[in-house]
């Protein structure tokens, strides 16, 4: 379930870690953040909701298709990344700006 802000995102990162933090990230802009895991779900969620902006790290083809497929949504950003990084230098950099408390503990309570 989203948690509930004044604007809305879809993150589609294929990596369950990097997706989880940027839907932090986004969370504590005031978004409004449904996570999908295939293109597919991007499609059902922007029929299902009103959606500003999609975050993706979708390359090639595939993100192509995507595109193609959200070109007719009104007021749709979307936003495509290439995430190179250590997840444990977000973590720091998100405890420092009072993001989140420590994401690997709090995703290590399973």
């Amino acid at each position: 379930m989203p948690t509930t802000g004044n604007r809305n995102a879809v993150v589609l990162i294929r990596d369950e870690r990097s997706r989880a933090v940027c839907s932090l990230l986004l969370r504590h802009q005031g978004y409004t953040v449904y996570e999908a895991a295939h293109a597919e779900d991007v499609l059902e969620i922007t029929l299902d909701h009103p959606v500003d902006l999609v975050v993706s790290d979708l390359a090639g083809e595939a993100r192509a298709d995507l595109q193609n497929a959200l070109a007719g949504v009104p007021g749709l950003s979307c936003m495509f990344v290439r995430l190179r990084h250590d997840l444990r230098e977000v973590d720091h950099m998100l405890i420092r700006s009072g993001a989140a408390e420590p994401f690997a503990a709090a995703t290590s309570r399973n």
